[in-house]
């Protein structure tokens, strides 16, 4: 389920930047992002949070159904999850696609995705 931005009114200024973080970096993951590997985007991912409902579109809790609904009369549409949810994953996607090889390949070796051919052939480009 899609994290909700944090209601923080009357928060002392401190604990509603705790609950901003703690929802960014539950967004940051829900659209794929890394936050351990990521700290660069999580930009990206408090703007996806906190961004604002498109025209047209409100945000429904329908009993029964437990998460809230986004739905859009003009649209005729509902949907669970909020309509910029798509745009952010693929801002993220253009992002590191720009992204640096020696990010990717240390992204993928942090997340165990290098295979020992890849590990070996890293290594070795580390050590020149």
């Amino acid at each position: 389920m899609r994290p909700l931005p944090p209601d923080v009114k009357g928060l002392s200024a401190k604990e509603a930047a705790r609950r901003i973080k703690n929802a960014t970096l539950e967004y940051a993951e829900y659209i794929g992002l890394e936050p351990d590997l990521d700290k660069d985007l999580l930009w990206l991912a408090q703007e996806g949070l906190m961004a604002a409902l498109p025209d047209g579109w409100v945000l429904k809790s329908m009993k029964g159904l437990g998460d809230p609904v986004y739905y859009n009369k003009d649209l005729k549409k509902s949907m669970f999850e909020h309509p910029t949810d798509e745009k952010y994953r693929k801002m993220l996607k253009k992002l590191r696609k720009k992204e640096p090889q020696e990010m990717k390949i240390q992204r993928r070796l942090q997340t165990g995705q290098l295979t020992e051919e890849e590990q070996e052939k890293a290594s070795a480009s580390v050590l020149r």
